[in-house]
């Protein structure tokens, strides 16, 4: 059982339509699990009307994906912060796919493949700008421009526990190293005195 984890706004959950077809391949020789650690309601418009149920819109961007052989497929949790850690940690591997033909989500900083480092998941990411660099920063090469690779860099984290491992421990101590709160208090420090 391979269990993936991913965790974000309702409304990036449309990055799983690109995704959804890297799912389909991999389970049919995988018992691969999606967890997803969302809001389960979700506000429209401005966040103000009307609501949104994000297990029918799960169901409905992942299609016929989202129960194979009569099983389901993703289970879903509501976003806490007592629980987050909790989910996230007991999952294999995070996941963060991204439509990269959308400006906005090309342009969305490291921060949450940081969060996922920071607690040591190897994670997966779509190739933007940020995800990109602090990859390369670190000597990982887990960010995917097209399905093709999301189907082949996943299989490889998903086969070889080794590799799961290097990545989970390359990316903590690379988050705790560069993205501690010492490393942020010396940048503010260094700006404050290059003012004065």
């Amino acid at each position: 059982r391979v269990n993936l984890v991913w965790e974000g706004l309702p409304s990036n959950v449309e990055g799983f339509s690109k995704f959804k077809d890297v799912l389909i391949k991999l389970r049919n020789k995988y018992p691969i699990y999606l967890h997803i650690i969302t809001d389960l309601l979700h506000k429209k418009y401005l966040n103000r009307i009307g609501r949104t149920d994000m297990v029918r819109e799960v169901e409905k961007t992942l299609g016929a994906t989202s129960h194979l052989n009569s099983e389901t497929i993703f289970y879903m949790y509501q976003w806490n912060l007592d629980t987050f850690s909790h989910i996230a940690t007991a999952c294999d591997i995070a996941i963060i796919p991204l439509d990269t033909n959308n400006f906005l989500h090309r342009g969305k900083p490291e921060n949450k493949l940081l969060l996922f480092w920071r607690m040591g998941i190897p994670t997966l990411t779509s190739s933007t700008p940020a995800y990109s660099r602090a990859m390369d920063a670190c000597g990982l090469d887990l960010y995917c421009e097209n399905k093709n690779e999301w189907i082949e860099k996943l299989e490889r984290v998903i086969v070889d526990i080794d590799i799961r491992k290097n990545a989970g421990l390359t990316g903590k101590q690379h988050a705790d190293t560069h993205y501690s709160e010492k490393v942020y208090l010396e940048k503010w420090d260094r700006l404050f005195e290059s003012v004065l």
